[in-house]
């Protein structure tokens, strides 16, 4: 079903034989596509590699912040280079996800003193869940901090906070979406 809503262009419409792109979903969908990748799942690799041509694409161009932070860490995992970029993203990255995105790159990259810099660096006020556009979640945020201090802070005492948080939230799966339940499950799969 996603081939179909790939457009000329390479991005993902929200539906099939779209003519407009949906950045959020298109990265959102390579995201998905690549984890699924890395956990042994054939996917079509033609279709994927136009789509993350196009969210490389985006990346150099757009001018949203989290777009690019997102974009960056799904490309870094698709095995773009994404270090020249960290710098100035980090430098523009207001939000914990933003952050934890970027310090998610360094830390694959063996930097993890940069990544640990800018998990530690002052908390902005948590999101509200958003219905649409990028649709932040407090829940997507926590999770994604997990995961990054997972790797780039093993040792922080936060981590144990983080996931007994994440975990008292998926007691009541039917208040959350279905992003919130599979980012809080994977980054508890890297917990556990």
């Amino acid at each position: 079903r996603l081939c179909t809503m790939q457009t000329r262009t390479g991005g993902l419409g929200m539906w099939p034989g779209s003519e407009s792109e949906y950045p959020f979903g298109s990265i959102y969908a390579a995201d998905f596509l690549l984890t699924a990748r890395d956990r042994g799942l054939q996917v079509p690799e033609t279709f994927l590699k136009q789509l993350l041509e196009r969210l490389h694409q985006w990346m150099r161009e757009s001018h949203d912040v989290s777009l690019r932070c997102y974009a960056a860490e799904v490309l870094s995992r698709g095995g773009f280079p994404m270090t020249p970029w960290l710098t100035r993203l980090a430098e523009e990255a207001k939000t914990i996800e933003d952050r934890s995105r970027i310090a998610l790159v360094w830390a694959r990259a063996d930097d993890r003193g940069k990544a640990e810099k800018l998990l530690e660096a002052p908390d902005s006020a948590e999101v509200d869940r958003e219905y649409g556009g990028f649709l932040r979640s407090p829940i997507r945020s926590r999770a994604l901090e997990l995961r990054a201090r997972l790797i780039a802070t093993p040792a922080d005492g936060r981590i144990a906070l983080l996931s007994d948080r994440i975990l008292r939230e998926l007691l009541n799966p039917q208040r959350l979406t279905t992003q919130e339940q599979g980012q809080a499950l994977l980054a508890l799969s890297d917990f556990f």
